[in-house]
């Protein structure tokens, strides 16, 4: 940002937890387990080797759950920086539980122990470096998408308002809801490269606040991940395999089972297609994949059936009523 010849920038960073770890995607849990290299040693060298990429004073934020993998994962990573000698700086809030009762009270203690430990960034005057940021702070949680998203754009916020308020302005309504705007836009344009939507929780980033409708389109979009994730992924991770010199390994042919459900998926997309149907002499033409027969399919499978069905069944039913009430509330 530029004020009367006075240029500030700020840089804040978002990064996985520099550990060896894994999460691959499971159909049959939404939360996959985590995976953690056991050798000590070997996390202990993994940090190390991050820290050669890094010259300057980073403030971690971890977001991850107190509980369950996330816990072992984020408790390994506070150990690891502890035993490292260093000038960084490590802080846990669980965003989960901060923000269970009430979302913008969490959001904003958090963002409030973060700004206090940075710095407002770089200032130069007419070309003169003035002030230089020293400190950074560099957000986690564990696939550094919406929770990342949610923290970094109030504590950039707060760094904004910091600059205006050093030169006697003010942020006003106009100015805030371009720096909304423009933040989610680049939160959706991230989530959508990585999980194949819209971001979550992006009602806060774009409004200040939760709301039913945001919730919502976040269950919606969770469930959109979770089949990508397990279904459609897969090809595109072997082509990034194949482009940095990977191997490629030929997939193995498809089992009964696999053949079995892919009859099933077909005959249920044939029910569903256009046809013409007899009645008393004459045809009528059914509406193509009609949503008012997508959600009462989606209402008995998710009454009647198991686990993954029921999850299918209830994003059907989901996407059909954001359709309707799509034509009443605004997005």
């Amino acid at each position: 940002m530029e004020i009367e010849g006075k240029r500030y920038t700020y840089e804040i960073l978002r990064g996985s937890i520099p550990l060896l770890w894994s999460s691959p995607c499971s159909p049959s849990v939404y939360n996959p387990p985590v995976t953690i290299d056991p050798n000590l040693l070997s996390q202990v060298s993994a940090y190390k080797k991050f820290l050669l990429h890094e010259s300057t004073r980073l403030i971690y934020v971890n977001l991850v759950d107190k509980k369950g993998d996330q816990k072992r994962l984020g408790t390994l990573f506070k150990q690891i920086v502890e035993e490292v000698p260093s000038d960084h700086v490590y802080i846990w809030h669980d965003f989960h539980s901060l923000t269970s009762e009430s979302f913008t009270s969490g959001v904003s203690k958090i963002t409030a122990d973060c700004v206090s430990l940075s710095d407002y960034g770089t200032l130069t005057d007419n070309g003169k470096v003035i002030k230089r940021q020293r400190k950074h702070i560099r957000v986690n949680c564990m696939d550094c998408l919406d929770r990342t998203n949610v923290i970094q754009s109030s504590i950039s916020l707060e760094i904004l308002k910091g600059w205006m308020s050093d030169n006697g302005l003010e942020l006003n309504g106009e100015g805030a809801e371009w720096y909304k705007r423009s933040w989610g836009k680049n939160a959706d344009e991230i989530a959508r490269h990585y999980a194949g939507t819209n971001a979550l929780k992006r009602d806060f980033t774009r409004k200040g606040r939760r709301t039913n409708w945001g919730k919502m389109e976040d269950g919606i979009n969770s469930g959109v991940r979770w089949y990508k994730g397990n279904f459609m992924d897969s090809s595109k991770l072997e082509g990034l395999r194949i482009f940095f010199g990977g191997c490629y390994s030929p997939p193995s042919p498809p089992s009964l089972e696999s053949s079995r459900k892919s009859d099933l998926v077909k005959t249920w997309r044939k029910e569903f297609k256009d046809k013409r149907i007899n009645r008393g002499g004459g045809e009528v033409r059914e509406r193509k994949k009609d949503g008012t027969a997508q959600a009462v399919v989606g209402v008995i499978a998710a009454v009647g059936g198991g686990g993954v069905v029921k999850k299918f069944a209830w994003i059907g039913v989901g996407w059909y009523l954001m359709r309707v009430l799509g034509r009443f509330v605004g997005t």
